[in-house]
């Protein structure tokens, strides 16, 4: 039988959604509220946006999960 655990991290898990569905985020946002205890969620609505998140020199932030809506 498979169980779950919640991660227990000392910083929180830095995530980039690229998604412009509200229902699917509003899913992915459930879904890590589910498994990890404490996570920063960032949402960008299309492709280019989110690269412009990821190469901002504006912030020093730094992704550790990048989901990508492809379709």
């Amino acid at each position: 039988m498979e169980t779950s655990q919640i991660a227990l991290l000392d910083e929180p898990a830095h995530i980039l959604l690229v998604e412009d569905d509200h229902d699917d985020i509003l899913l992915i946002k459930r879904a890590f509220g589910s498994i990890l205890e404490n996570f920063v969620l960032t949402i960008a609505e299309n492709g280019q946006k989110g690269l412009e998140r990821l190469h901002s020199e504006a912030t020093d932030q730094k992704f550790d999960i990048v989901i990508l809506d492809i379709n």
